[in-house]
């Protein structure tokens, strides 16, 4: 058998892979997130909630996570073009990517019974491959489509490596209710029709791929540096429901702080970047985030279905050119503001991982106040739902008549798109 390389496997729940040993378990934890401004991400139970440099959560996602396989997961922080700044990837339904602010980047929304990652596409960047049972589909890094295999079969499950030797990922996938393989290569070309047994062998993981932090730096043996004097001699330790602050001159505790119950994973970090170290504990049920004295403590729950998504639809710019009264026609656009904010606000709700960013549009009328249409001019949306809905509600405005008979009269609208949980 030939290792794979540069690849991420992520199993679906749904199927059992005789090559694995059980379904993995998502583990609460805490990542030391590499952005200033939002420096920590904590991993619950049912989703991931990120915290601001305020020192407090800004964004709760939940989805239905599959995985099994040992040593795999459902959730990777990987650097997906290799630009030096961390994304998040979520496996299951549906399958997301998120910056490495914590900002939607795309979905694919009804998600994949298993999802891979490998250079695919091109060497420099991790790209995407989901099996939904009856296809296997490959994505560029960023949710553009490369190609499709349609092998007649439903698929159960595949393998990703190097099998010809040409260092890119190959694929083996297994025809369901048979025993019987299909080898592809990356660009998606059939290599083998049918294998008896499969070649490349199952697990493998993601170099460089960010890890929680260790959950033994609760353990009373690990020296941290709480007051940022360079010296790693305080330490942190767990008594039950308490979180103890001491130092390894003594075996007393300095500070005890009560908790709702036993602390799984804690960070140690300058998360305002004001010079002072804070700590960041996770329970079963709540984020505590306190000073480096374990005082000013700070609790927020756990629970990502905790959290109220706050959506926020608006306008940046809005110039009209062309008319008898531009004022009128910009006014028009303005007036759809309320439609505009709602249907981006039930696009939030039905998706946890609706796009945000930029959008700008451009609303062309002739010169009797009909409307001829309106473009997309930028999209920095990975989200067509929310572009169609912002379209469709300019198309209901009533605009004034354009100037001439010759030319159109034209609106250009700017509008932003953001969310935040509270």
């Amino acid at each position: 058998m030939k290792n794979s390389t540069r690849f991420l496997l992520i199993f679906s729940a749904l199927f059992f892979v005789t090559a694995t040993a059980g379904q993995a378990v998502a583990n609460p934890g805490i990542y030391d997130w590499p952005d200033a401004e939002v420096p920590v991400l904590v991993r619950t139970s049912n989703g991931v909630i990120f915290l601001s440099k305020d020192k407090k959560p800004t964004r709760a996602y939940s989805w239905k996570a599959s995985n099994i396989g040992e040593g795999f997961d459902s959730l990777y922080a990987v650097d997906l073009n290799k630009n030096g700044r961390v994304e998040l990837v979520g496996a299951g339904k549906p399958v997301f990517f998120l910056d490495s602010k914590s900002n939607p980047m795309w979905q694919l929304e009804k998600g994949c019974k298993q999802t891979m990652l490998g250079s695919f596409i091109s060497s420099n960047n991790l790209d995407i491959a989901c099996n939904d049972g009856k296809t296997l589909k490959v994505y560029t890094y960023d949710g553009q489509f490369a190609w499709e295999l349609n092998a007649g079969k439903r698929i159960e499950d595949c393998r990703v490596g190097d099998h010809s030797g040409d260092l890119k990922p190959d694929f083996e996938c297994k025809f369901a209710g048979s025993k019987s393989w299909v080898r592809v290569d990356s660009s998606g070309k059939v290599l083998v029709a049918s294998v008896d047994s499969p070649e490349i062998e199952a697990g493998g993981a993601v170099d460089g791929a960010l890890e929680p932090v260790d959950p033994k730096l609760l353990s009373g043996e690990e020296g941290v540096d709480l007051n940022l004097d360079g010296n790693a001699d305080q330490v942190l330790n767990v008594d039950g429901n308490n979180l103890l602050i001491g130092s390894k001159a003594s075996d007393k505790p300095v500070k005890s702080v009560k908790l709702d119950g036993k602390a799984v994973s804690a960070l140690v970090k300058d998360l305002d970047l004001d010079g002072k170290n804070e700590i960041v504990v996770l329970t079963n049920k709540s984020i505590f985030v306190m000073d480096a004295q374990g005082e000013d403590v700070q609790k927020f729950s756990a629970s990502t279905r905790k959290y109220k998504r706050k959506p926020l639809a608006k306008f940046e710019s809005v110039y009209s050119n062309y008319f008898a009264d531009n004022d009128k026609a910009a006014d028009a656009v303005r007036a759809q503001q309320d439609a505009l904010s709602k249907c981006y606000a039930k696009r939030v709700k039905s998706s946890q991982f609706a796009g945000i960013g930029r959008l700008i549009l451009k609303v062309s009328v002739d010169h009797d106040g009909k409307l001829k249409g309106v473009e997309t001019v930028h999209s920095g949306i990975n989200d067509k739902k929310i572009v169609a809905c912002a379209q469709s509600a300019l198309k209901k405005a009533k605009y004034p008549k354009a100037e001439s008979e010759d030319a159109l009269g034209t609106i250009n609208v700017n509008m932003e798109y953001t969310f935040w949980d509270e």
